[in-house]
């Protein structure tokens, strides 16, 4: 009778959501921290970082919990008003916070490079591939290096400026400590050590390469920045990045000050072909500098492309920014929206559904004194937020058969303009 009633007792507390988990129920989840996001054909994954949640309603006794499940959501379903169909997939790999995810979308696969352990040190120094099914799940398997004297002398760091760009993964910068690479086990733990450089890592090949960055602000730098691709441009068709915000440092301390914000007024970018680098003078509404926002860049009907710029944070202000702003290339013109209302978050990630919505993914607020606000509740269910870029605003669903992208008509009117 005893053991019946223990049993009857675990299985009520699971049904009630009791147990942490990686998808809480609506009531008890509070805020996704730090994931990385990438789309494979009709489905987003979310990877790594931590999450924070109620356990039966209550404070759960650990602060912050590791996300221990890779995470798919259909991209041909609509949910409206309500949670999105997220599904845990089993995951070998380790999970780290903010990782680069680079995509293979004619292999259906995509890589995890870096990012920071969640309550742990790494004992290894891996490359991690997740191979899709297509039907939302897949499997995670340990990715050999084609040329190991380069992979082993590459840092395993946090917070780069990362993207896939024709076949390539490409990542700028970040910074490293004990919890990102066991070969800085010994370093001073009161300071990260910023990587200077840009790494690439050809899908098809599985060669590593690094390459100088000194030309993007004068110390080839960028901590907790992010970057897009534009493909169809540069030399031999081989691809831009552009990297956006982040941080400049010789020395990144553990509460980020005294680092100099990368300007995104001055856009220097990487041309895959060349392995150069150039610069172009934006002009426009020039949105202030930031660490740990999120961009994504969508292609227009004639020769344009959009890069939307999505929240961030200014530390040193203790300013948290809800802003979205529009860099419209090829004119180099920046654009800020006035959505109706307005979620200032950081450390979250986002991804384009492939038409003319941006899914945003988790992140976090900051108050006045500087402390983060992990525990505030997420007004979005599972910390998933749908941006519509047609209507240019926040709605409140996500709807499969949304319309092809067009350029918002603000910015067609400039480029009328002459």
């Amino acid at each position: 009778m005893r053991l019946y009633l223990v049993s009857l007792w675990l299985y009520l507390a699971f049904a009630r959501g009791d147990d942490p988990s990686s998808v809480p129920t609506d009531g008890n989840f509070l805020r996704r921290i730090g994931p990385s996001v990438t789309v494979l054909g009709d489905y987003l994954y979310i990877e790594g970082g931590t999450i924070t949640q109620l356990v039966g309603g209550q404070e759960d006794s650990q602060s912050t919990r590791p996300v221990n499940e890779t995470l798919s959501m259909s991209l041909s379903q609509t949910w409206p008003n309500g949670s999105p169909p997220l599904v845990p997939i089993t995951r070998a790999a380790p999970g780290f916070l903010q990782p680069a995810l680079w995509a293979d979308s004619e292999e259906q696969k995509f890589y995890m490079w870096g990012g920071q352990a969640v309550n742990s040190m790494p004992n290894k120094r891996e490359f991690w591939g997740f191979t899709a099914d297509g039907r939302g799940g897949g499997n995670w398997s340990l990715v050999q290096p084609a040329n190991p004297d380069v992979f082993d002398g590459i840092g395993r760091g946090r917070g780069s400026s990362w993207t896939t760009c024709n076949g390539f993964g490409v990542a700028l910068g970040g910074y490293g400590w004990a919890q990102t690479d066991p070969d800085l086990n010994n370093h001073d733990r009161d300071n990260f050590l910023p990587f200077p450089g840009l790494i690439s890592y050809e899908l098809s090949t599985g060669i590593w390469a690094n390459h100088s960055a000194k030309a993007f602000n004068g110390m080839g730098t960028c901590n907790k920045g992010s970057a897009i691709c534009l493909s169809s441009s540069g030399t031999q068709g081989m691809g831009i990045m552009l990297p956006l915000g982040g941080q400049a440092s010789g020395l990144v301390t553990a509460v980020g000050g005294g680092d100099i914000l990368n300007r995104l007024d001055n856009l220097t970018f990487y041309d895959i072909g060349t392995d150069t680098w150039h610069w172009q003078i934006a002009s426009g509404e020039i949105p202030p500098g930031r660490t740990a926002s999120c961009s994504v860049v969508i292609q227009g009907p004639g020769n344009t492309s959009e890069v939307y710029l999505y929240g961030g944070v200014d530390t040193a202000r203790s300013k948290t920014y809800s802003d979205i702003y529009v860099l419209s290339l090829p004119g180099f013109v920046w654009f800020k929206l006035s959505p109706s209302r307005e979620f200032p978050r950081w450390g979250h990630d986002c991804a384009v559904d492939g038409k003319s919505q941006m899914l945003a993914v988790g992140g976090q607020g900051i108050y006045p004194d500087g402390q983060a606000s992990t525990h505030d509740p997420d007004p979005w269910p599972q910390g998933i937020g749908v941006f519509d870029l047609q209507k240019l605003d926040w709605v409140d669903s996500y709807q499969p058969n949304s319309t092809q992208y067009q350029i918002p008509q603000v910015i067609d009117n400039w480029y009328r303009a002459g």
